[in-house]
């Protein structure tokens, strides 16, 4: 199982994106995402968050 959210984002953000996500985490980002897709944010910043993500782990990236 994967860690709540704000976790993730702890942890990414502070180590500048050194940290590898798993891909459990990688996912939980992509389920906010799109999350915040639906509720209208701009898609072009969501997906830029998706792209910097999944350019981390290609597994996720070829699953999504």
């Amino acid at each position: 199982m994967s860690s709540p959210l704000y976790k993730i984002l702890y942890k990414f953000n502070q180590f500048e994106s050194d940290v590898p996500l798993t891909c459990d985490e990688c996912f939980t980002i992509l389920n906010y995402l799109a999350d915040e897709a639906s509720a209208g944010v701009d898609p072009r910043i969501l997906y830029q968050a998706a792209r910097q993500h999944l350019a981390g782990c290609r597994g996720c990236r070829e699953h999504h």
